[in-house]
């Protein structure tokens, strides 16, 4: 008898699919491309979310950055009494940051959410299901829950949305539940969360807040050391003590000082830590500024000229940048304090008796990022000067007294300064010749 009905069930959707192909008719689902152009994969996350009673999810890397910018979507389906299983990649203590740690926290306490691992392989799959009774809503195709998954690089994702009963839906479902069944619950993470007390936590967490977004943040591949460079400027802006905090690259021409100085100011732009940011630069590099931070991070400056200056009141959320003359000529404009300054060539103040370095020195903010390929001329002043900007002015004494060690000075120095060169970081990126 069941073979009977199998047969007849087979022979009916020949019949069907015969009909569909005589009127032109097409019985596949519709679907929909989404790449983060048209279609941002975040704002398609939340529409599916709306009605979904669950939310599976299997993605090869996982951060912060992208998830948080649907949390709230998935917090109304939690809410609803929904469910959320999330399949993750490698989660070894070497890769787990302690902000995805803590989230992983929130995992484990949460009975509506459940997270697993696959061992040994990698998972590298990205498929996204929400279910109702009668409808599954896929989207799958290259997108992690990154920032850039999610919508900062250019995707290819297709969403669709199926009966829950059809053939394709149930292939899906069966293969996330086989790869379910076979995954590791996440329960150990790599730093002790439950013996942190909270402000040590808190302290992990924003020290680690660059390494899951940094990467991901602009239209390029920063190099290894460019990205190092760009947690620690993060870092700094954290954790430096006293109300003036800073740092100076000092690498050499051509170890893109203004990429990571762009990687730094994306990272605080987008997760609002600063507001007003002001660039000072030679006039003969500030349209390299300008198609730089627009072209590898999408920010757009605004170059203050003589012209706007008889009118200028900077607004919130904005870049300014200015050249080193015009600043000295109109500093009575620049009173305010500002959230974030660059200093570029910073070499150019070196001398404190100068007009240039009076105005600068003039000039207030919460963090200083001073850029140069040449820190000291011939005097240990010349960078003792440039850090006047946010060391106090006692250590700076100390610092160029005669009597101090050169141990102790390069101590002191090295607090403040990184210095690359580029025979040291070619070994990384050149293979050596045999």
């Amino acid at each position: 008898m069941k073979l009977k009905f199998g047969l007849i069930k087979i022979l009916i959707e020949k019949f069907i699919k015969w009909l569909a192909k005589i009127f032109g008719i097409s019985l596949e689902p519709p679907f929909e491309i989404v790449d983060n152009l048209d279609t941002f994969v975040k704002d398609k996350f939340n529409s599916m979310l709306e009605n979904a009673q669950s939310f599976d999810i299997a993605t090869g890397y996982f951060q912060i950055s992208g998830w948080k910018v649907f949390a709230d979507s998935v917090e109304n389906l939690l809410n609803k009494g929904g469910k959320v299983r999330l399949l993750i990649g490698d989660v070894s203590k070497e890769n787990l940051s302690p902000q995805t740690a803590k989230f992983l926290v929130h995992l484990i306490k949460n009975p509506q959410i459940e997270a697993r691992t696959i061992k040994p392989r990698l998972l590298h799959a990205k498929v996204f299901m929400a279910k109702t009774e009668k409808e599954l809503k896929l989207l799958f195709g290259s997108s992690n829950i990154t920032l850039g998954g999610v919508e900062v690089n250019i995707e290819l994702n297709t969403y669709e949305i199926l009966d829950i009963e059809s053939k394709k839906a149930k292939s899906f479902i069966e293969w996330y539940e086989k790869l379910w069944e076979s995954a590791v619950p996440i329960k150990e993470l790599p730093i002790p969360v439950e013996d942190l007390n909270k402000a040590l936590f808190l302290s992990l967490l924003i020290k680690d807040l660059a390494r899951v977004d940094l990467r991901d943040i602009g239209n390029f591949a920063p190099l290894k050391f460019q990205y190092v460079d760009a947690v620690a400027g993060v870092n700094r802006f954290f954790f430096q003590p006293g109300d003036k905090r800073g740092l100076m690259l000092a690498h050499e021409v051509g170890l893109g000082k203004t990429i990571i100085a762009g990687m730094i100011l994306k990272h605080l732009l987008y997760h609002n830590h600063i507001k007003n940011v002001l660039i000072v630069a030679p006039l003969s590099i500030i349209r390299q500024w300008m198609g730089d931070l627009k072209n590898k991070f999408s920010i757009e400056p605004i170059e203050i000229t003589a012209i706007k200056l008889k009118k200028f009141i900077p607004e919130e959320n904005k870049v300014y940048i200015i050249s080193y003359d015009l600043l000295k000529e109109h500093i009575n404009n620049f009173h305010k304090e500002w959230d974030f300054i660059i200093i570029d060539e910073s070499h150019f103040i070196r001398n404190k008796q100068t007009l240039r370095f009076k105005a600068v020195k003039e000039l207030k903010s919460k963090f200083f990022l001073l850029l140069t390929a040449t820190p000291m001329h011939n005097r240990v002043e010349d960078i003792a000067t440039q850090f006047l900007l946010f060391v106090p002015e006692e250590i700076i004494s100390k610092a160029t007294q005669r009597e101090i060690s050169k141990i102790d000075r390069t101590k002191l120095f090295k607090t403040f300064i990184k210095r690359r060169l580029q025979k040291e970081e070619l070994k990384d990126i050149l293979p050596e010749r045999n």
